[in-house]
């Protein structure tokens, strides 16, 4: 629903400037310009919210193909596929299709929209799936064009029918029976002619909420019953009141609309216990762009987009809040606290605004109030644990889409993490923009890795880079990087590690520091210029400033990288290898640099036990080193028969689980101390 998100913001803030400032404001306008401007605020809102139910069907269409995983070329045609299901169901017995009109396609027909949008794409998908499962379709390579038209064209006809059967189902039950005719049975049978009194107002206030939690205008349900029983009272009072005597029926129409502060269900209540209470991130940004249509009675952004349409949680407060919203204001009205509402304000006018027009005193903005605030009392519990739900499932999703690259990372599979469908693919794509946000530095900090000597005392650390992020919390270390590749700014992520560890480095000058970076990074001008630009100071303070060249075996050692490392040599960095493997990168790097450190590859460590080829490969890289003039540093070192073993075979430089896990700064300064 989410990337319905802008249309409804454009389509409600059109509807709030033209109900509000147009039709009230003759003045400011002159009569032309009101009537051009209208006519453009109209055609925006009409093609906007107007055309709501068409857009989520296709939405819906989009993101039930992207749950199933389906290539994205794919996942377009489906909801183009589940739009034509919605309007065919809409135009079943309403005769040619010049008839259509915006009524059909409006928010009146949510709820059918998402419902066709979900099943008709569950249905091709099915369809398709057993024609594959009986080897209807042939799997040979040569009938793949063959086989998508087959499973397309039949899937479409099954969509089809499904839709002229709902349609023709629609007709029958709500032309034979009015929706609305149960309910006006309903009333004439408790109150025949008599008013309807308070139990008839409350029942007309929980059906119109309920009937927006399906995406059904609320006023579709009640309108009716609202014309036929509480507007007449209203028009009494009304005249009672120009007579210049004192209304005494409260029970109207215009009492639920005295309490509809924000739009239906009382989101402006919503709106600000989000702002007040709720930490989640998604959700605050999400309400933050909706305020200013709250503020004008606007609820669709909200119920679309937070949601609450079929967000059992929420359906709680958003029915029971505008109910109890209603018996304290007939309770202030009983009172003598404020008057009867005696006029209609225009649906838009700003909760306040609105109470003060409506009873023609300051009481009537000041109940308002007072229902806003214990609305928003009431919505607080629930927003908190919409708060763990949320969290719950990013987690979730965040964990499947770390699985998904740590099962490819295994495998040594390229993988394209913002291309992957459903909903990982979503995550990734959402974290992949927030790496390119300018604020970005914000949300990193630096841990450090101690590095110990074979007396367990620290002479390094190495730099690691953490991403808390606001919403999933703490990221993946590769995944990082995998996706800051992904979105463009690799080169960007890294510099930042170099600009947050300055500090640091110069007030530990006998400390060695080791710096990851990519050879994509390296490989860049700007990026190398960067560094040299920002280190020359920092080198001076401190010289045991080690750049660690990650090993990427894909990556060509080419003439660009060999000199850009030389380069750095030259202005005062060591040369460090890291995750140094037998491969043809890692020995290219040696025969070119003068490398002053080699870290093993991890797996080396994590083997050596079981397999002892691999501890005769650590005896030649270590050979390597003493007759190359390069230390070699053990990663992974996770239990003492490994640091032993690695101990004998003559390395006595450590970092892993065993020495010390990474740490902040300040526990960093506490373990030099102690050692």
């Amino acid at each position: 629903m989410l990337r319905l998100l802008p249309i409804i913001l454009v389509g409600s803030i059109a509807l709030a400037i033209d109900s509000l400032f147009i039709s009230i404001s003759s003045d400011f306008f002159q009569p032309f310009q009101k009537d051009i401007l209208h006519k453009i605020l109209l055609f925006t809102s009409s093609y906007t919210v107007g055309f709501l139910s068409i857009y989520l069907a296709f939405s819906m269409g989009i993101s039930t193909a992207e749950l199933k995983r389906l290539p994205h070329q794919e996942q377009i045609l489906l909801g183009i596929f589940s739009t034509v299901a919605f309007i065919i169901y809409t135009r079943i017995g309403q005769g040619n299709i010049q008839d259509l009109t915006l009524t059909y396609f409006s928010v009146t027909n949510a709820i059918e929209a998402i419902l066709l949008g979900y099943i008709t794409i569950c249905i091709h998908y099915k369809f398709k799936n057993g024609l594959t499962k009986h080897r209807i379709l042939s799997k040979r390579r040569y009938h793949i064009f063959f086989n998508k038209t087959i499973a397309h064209a039949e899937g479409v006809t099954l969509i089809i029918l499904f839709a002229v059967v709902c349609g023709l189902i629609k007709q029958y039950l709500f032309y034979k029976f009015s929706f609305t005719n149960p309910l006006l049975f309903l009333f004439h049978h408790l109150y025949g002619s008599r008013p309807a009194g308070l139990a008839g107002i409350l029942i007309c206030q929980f059906l119109d909420t309920l009937a927006w939690l399906f995406g059904i205008h609320g006023n579709t349900v009640v309108g009716s019953v609202l014309t036929t029983y509480f507007d007449p009272a209203m028009l009494q009072n009304i005249t009672i009141d120009q007579n210049g005597g004192i209304p005494t029926n409260p029970y109207t129409s215009a009492l639920i609309s005295f309490v509809s502060l924000g739009g239906a269900g009382q989101t402006i209540s919503l709106v600000l216990a989000i702002l007040l209470f709720s930490k989640h991130h998604g959700s605050r940004i999400l309400v933050s762009s909706s305020l200013v249509s709250s503020i004008f009675n606007i609820n669709e952004p909200l119920i679309y987009g937070l949601p609450i349409m079929l967000n059992f949680l929420l359906a709680i407060p958003f029915i029971i809040t505008p109910i109890v919203s209603i018996l304290v204001t007939l309770a202030c009205i009983k009172l003598g606290l404020m008057p009867i509402p005696i006029s209609y304000a225009s649906w838009s006018t700003p909760p306040i605004l609105m109470g003060i027009c409506n009873t023609h005193h300051i009481s009537g903005g000041i109940v308002q109030l007072v229902n806003i605030v214990i609305g928003t009392l009431i919505y607080y519990p629930f927003v908190k644990i919409n708060d763990k739900q949320n969290k719950l499932y990013e987690h979730k999703e965040l964990h499947h889409l770390e699985h998904i690259y740590k099962k490819a990372e295994e495998s040594v599979t390229e993988i394209t993490l913002v291309d992957i469908p459903g909903t990982p693919g979503v995550v990734a794509r959402f974290l992949a923009f927030d790496l390119q946000a300018e604020d970005i530095l914000k949300q990193f900090h630096i841990v450090y890795q101690p590095q110990f000597d074979n007396n367990m005392h620290i002479f390094g650390v190495e730099a690691l880079l953490r991403w808390k992020h606001p919403v999933f919390g703490s990221i993946y270390p590769p995944l990082v990087f995998k996706l800051a590749s992904e979105a463009g700014v690799l080169s960007l992520i890294e510099e930042s590690i170099f600009l947050l560890i300055q500090k640091d480095i110069a007030s530990h000058p006998t400390l060695k520091f080791s710096v990851n970076a990519t050879p994509y990074s390296l490989r860049d001008k700007d990026f190398i210029s960067f560094i040299k630009r920002v280190y020359i100071d920092v080198l001076s303070h401190n010289p045991n400033v080690f750049i660690e060249v990650t090993e990427q075996s894909k990556l060509i050692t080419d003439e660009t990288l060999l000199d850009n490392l030389k380069q750095l040599r030259e202005i005062g960095f060591k040369l460090a290898i890291d995750d140094f493997s037998m491969g043809h990168t890692s020995l290219r790097y040696l025969q070119d640099n003068k490398f002053d450190l080699v870290k093993l590859d991890g797996t080396f460590t994590k083997n050596m036990i079981e397999n002892p080829k691999t501890q005769n490969i650590i005896d030649s890289i270590i050979y390597l080193g003493k007759t190359s003039g390069f230390n070699v540093l053990a990663e992974y070192v996770e239990t003492e028969r490994q640091k032993q073993t690695l101990n004998d075979l003559g390395c006595t430089l450590f970092q892993g689980r065993l020495c010390s896990m990474p740490v902040d700064i300040e526990v960093l300064d506490t373990m030099l101390q102690s050692t």
